[in-house]
């Protein structure tokens, strides 16, 4: 087998290469995870993906341009009745959301990290050079890349590999009566590209074919073959100085099964000698998807041996059936979920203009009858299609890490995250930048910092001392409530306040008492007093902040001594 590689011909798979018209999208860093019903991502009508061009109608039903040019005037498929005066307009807003809607390639587990549009999948699945491929033996479920697929092969099924160098011809001896050796693997030394040469018995004769392994790499063949089989010497009559040979000629498919022979190289039954040579070229007409299909259909009563992807046509029925009921994850571009002039998430109700640039309430009541977008005199209208989409995209909770496991809509989303009770607290030691749960920060704090957190009980009193400069001491309730008793130096005192560690910024559930007395003079009456009606709740999120009511020291309640504060503390619990 001779095969030549032209890299100036375009042979072979680029990085980047557009395929089979799917609009491929690396991750964006403004892309944000949703869910969303796949109903939504499709025609009601005829179920396919929606794509520009979009049309819906006076009330907000959605038609793509195939149906929408064949319903019938002054009728939609939604609304009740005729519905006098329904007229389909262009939904360039709709246009923008399911254009930004991208979903991640279906053989990620096999190398592809690329996100499609999702009306293109499909296509893009069709010519992605990532899908897997099948093991031809059978009863071998195994599918995996080109390069697995070859180790699989070779060790699990023992098939031999011959390399093969372009523009120089390799001879095989291909022995007809053992199965286990009617198929070679031939690897490309330059490129390491994976072969298929495979040989079954058709009536008196044995039918060769090759194929490359590789499951929509290339639609369009990027090799061409040329195979010939000499009879042997004995056969062919080698007094007379000739010799029986057959030839083919023919392109190399892609194929992600090893075996689906197209064309093939048919000698009579017997031990051959077979050569091969081929040159790799870019054909001078690429033949499309729909061709290749077609082509292969037709050529379908000459192969030896067809293969489907194991339960495709199940899978394909599944998804329509399931389409209406089903939620899919998707990445989209937040800008499309947001309003172009505040900036602030869209919710209902929202409004476009003639052309289809998206304003949300708010913003429409302080614009004139210029459109911001296209500075043209335009009416605004409501966009009910864009406020069902915007109802129905449910984002992940930021504190899905940490337990929360909600999805709400977008413009929920902050509002939900300032109340959540699974926000992450955040260590209060300078430097550090530990986040997580309470009881994770607890851990944090003694085995990190080395801390040594004071047990109390609710509503009884508790007596402490404390170093002049102790930054904090942590308190841990009955419940395993954290609570923060903060101490900052200032120039006329110490500065005492308490918060409770948590992640709900609510309405607290404790309250406090904190008093110093002076350890001499204590019998004297030489103490302050502060009583907390509610304690403060907070993450200590940007540190530790003095709270509403602190406590002032003055420096002669010190005890000179010990440089300590002698601090009496009680925390109740509030009865909701």
């Amino acid at each position: 087998m001779a095969m030549e590689n032209d890299d100036r011909r375009g042979g072979g798979d680029r990085p980047g290469k557009q395929e089979a018209g799917a609009m491929v999208v690396s991750p964006e860093p403004e892309a944000i995870a949703v869910r969303i019903d796949m109903a939504m991502l499709h025609c009601p009508i005829c179920f396919l993906p929606l794509k520009p061009p979009i049309f819906q109608c006076n009330a907000g039903h959605l038609a793509c341009s195939n149906c929408r040019g064949k319903i019938a005037g002054g009728r939609c498929h939604s609304c009740e009745g005729v519905g006098v005066g329904v007229v389909y307009a262009r939904s360039r807003a709709m246009e923008a959301f399911v254009s930004s809607t991208k979903i991640q390639c279906p053989n990620e587990a096999h190398g592809c990290r690329n996100y499609v549009t999702y009306y293109a999948v499909d296509d893009h699945q069709r010519a992605c050079p990532h899908a897997p491929c099948s093991c031809p033996e059978p009863g071998c479920g195994f599918a995996g890349s080109p390069p697995a697929l070859l180790d699989h092969l070779t060790v699990g099924h023992s098939c031999h590999v011959d390399k093969v160098e372009y523009g120089k011809a390799l001879c095989l001896r291909v022995p007809a009566s053992e199965r286990r050796r009617r198929r070679r693997l031939l690897v490309g030394e330059e490129d390491k590209r994976v072969f298929l040469l495979a040989m079954a018995a058709v009536g008196a004769t044995n039918a060769v074919t090759l194929v490359r392994v590789g499951a929509g790499a290339e639609t369009a063949a990027q090799y061409r073959c040329r195979m010939w089989a000499n009879a042997p010497a004995a056969v062919a009559g080698a007094a007379s100085g000739k010799a029986d040979m057959v030839m083919v000629d023919m392109e190399v498919a892609s194929s992600g099964v090893a075996v689906e022979e197209a064309t093939f190289l048919a000698p009579s039954n017997s031990k051959l000698v077979c050569s091969a040579e081929a040159a790799m070229s870019i054909p001078s007409k690429r033949v499309s998807t729909e061709g290749v299909e077609e082509e292969i259909s037709k050529r379908r009563k000459m192969t030896l041996r067809s293969f489907e992807k194991p339960g495709q046509e199940q899978q394909e029925a599944a998804v329509v059936a399931g389409r209406l009921d089903s939620e899919i994850s998707v990445k989209m571009d937040s800008r499309v979920l947001e309003c172009n002039i505040c900036f602030e998430p869209l919710k209902s109700p929202i409004f476009q203009c003639d052309i289809g640039h998206v304003v949300c309430s708010t913003c429409l009541g302080k614009i004139g009858e210029n459109c911001h977008m296209c500075c043209k005199t335009t009416g605004y209208s409501r966009c009910f299609a864009l406020e069902q989409f915007i109802d129905a995209i449910k984002v992940a909770c930021s504190n899905a890490k940490y337990g929360c496991d909600e999805f709400l809509p977008y413009y929920q989303k902050e509002k939900h995250e300032n109340e959540c009770i699974h926000a992450p607290c955040f260590c209060p030691v300078n430097g550090c930048s530990f986040r997580g749960s309470t009881g994770s920060l607890l851990d944090h704090l003694v085995t990190k910092h080395e801390w040594s957190p004071t047990n109390f009980e609710y509503n009884k009193p508790l007596k402490i001392s404390m170093a002049q400069d102790r930054q904090f001491t942590l308190f841990v309730g009955e419940d395993l409530s954290m609570f923060l008793l903060s101490n900052i130096l200032t120039d006329i005192g110490n500065a005492l306040s308490i918060v409770c560690i948590g992640s709900h910024d609510s309405e607290s559930s404790y309250s406090s008492k904190i008093s110093v007395v002076d350890r001499v003079a204590r019998d004297k009456g030489k103490f302050v007093f502060l009583m907390d009606p509610l304690v403060a709740t907070s993450t200590l999120l940007g540190g530790v902040q003095l709270g509403k009511f602190f406590l002032l020291v003055p420096p002669e309640l010190l005890d000179e001594s010990t440089h300590e504060l002698t601090i009496n503390i009680r925390i109740d619990k509030i009865s909701p």
